[in-house]
């Protein structure tokens, strides 16, 4: 009996854990769409939306891992306050970068597809967004163990790894400062905005 249990208890575990993964994404989206992407008008200011998805960021995200991870070992030696000055702008850097692509997907319709399954401790959750019939944008979500998300990857491109590796060759051209890789995301987020595809 305790063995079926077990067995009963680990068959479960899985699937909970993904119904878990999709709920968070379900509420992340609804967010997005609400608080960014329907903020498609000519009166709102680029600064509310980048808030507003801000928010959504450290709401869902589990950001001190995504610091980590596209930071890695390039770095230097610096200070708690240097790494805590980099942990700011590189979320007012996202912010700007995202909430400007996402509001594009105005009048579009954002659907939770489906679970894949796991990915090591991570739960890979996909979303698709659809124009009218024509036109899918895959999204997936990567959603650790603790039910954050720690990657989003777009039409099969890592976010994340997009940032680790543009970050990895700056700072090996710049004695592994976090202060000077700060200072330069400092300046992109600063400049008037124009199309950000280029994340340095």
């Amino acid at each position: 009996m305790r063995k079926l249990l077990l067995v009963l208890l680990l068959t479960m575990a899985p699937m909970t854990a993904k119904a878990e993964s999709k709920d968070v994404v379900k509420k992340m989206t609804d967010e997005i769409v609400s608080e960014v992407v329907l903020y498609n008008k000519e009166d709102v200011e680029d600064a509310v939306r980048e808030q507003a998805l801000l928010n959504v960021v450290n709401k869902y995200f589990d950001v001190d891992t995504i610091v980590n991870y596209v930071l890695r070992s390039d770095v230097s030696e610096c200070t708690q306050i240097e790494l805590n000055n980099f942990r700011k702008v590189f979320l007012m850097h996202f912010a700007k970068m995202w909430a400007y692509r996402l509001q594009l997907f105005y009048g579009y319709q954002f659907t939770i597809k489906e679970v894949d399954g796991a990915n090591g401790d991570d739960l890979v959750v996909t979303t698709f967004d659809i124009e009218e019939s024509y036109s899918n944008t895959e999204f997936v979500w990567r959603v650790n163990s603790k039910g954050k998300i720690v990657d989003m990857i777009v039409e099969g491109v890592s976010v994340v790894q997009g940032y680790r590796a543009e970050f990895s060759e700056y700072l090996k051209k710049h004695e592994k400062s976090v202060r000077k890789l700060t200072n330069k995301l400092y300046k992109y987020v600063k400049t008037p905005r124009e199309e950000p595809f280029k994340v340095l």
